[in-house]
């Protein structure tokens, strides 16, 4: 329900409930994952002014960190981390190899 929350611009109502959903159940991935996907979706939806967003920048990048420790081979996390890198512009290599990475992990989904 929160991500749907976050997809459909009400980020205030949606968050809060994916952020309380990963504090009760820290190690699923699933929800880390659904975390970071809105996290990257609030992100996505500030359109060109995205890149001037710096704490939230911050914040995608550690809740990423965390998804992808909990599944390493979760391609939509490994490609939202490169999005991220390449948002913020400071490690576009970086950026480059997670985009690389997510396409050998689910090589059917290289859009």
């Amino acid at each position: 329900m929160g991500r749907f929350y976050v997809r459909h611009g009400q980020a205030e109502a949606g968050l809060p409930l994916l952020e309380r959903a990963a504090t009760l159940a820290p190690d699923d991935a699933a929800i880390a994952s659904t975390l970071a996907r809105a996290v990257v979706d609030v992100l996505r939806l500030a359109g060109p002014f995205a890149s001037d967003d710096r704490p939230g920048i911050a914040r995608a990048k550690e809740i990423l960190r965390q998804a992808a420790e909990l599944d390493p081979d979760d391609a939509y996390v490994t490609a939202m981390r490169g999005f991220v890198e390449h948002l913020e512009g400071a490690r576009l290599d970086l950026a480059q190899r997670y985009l690389e990475q997510a396409t050998i992990q689910a090589p059917s989904r290289e859009e």
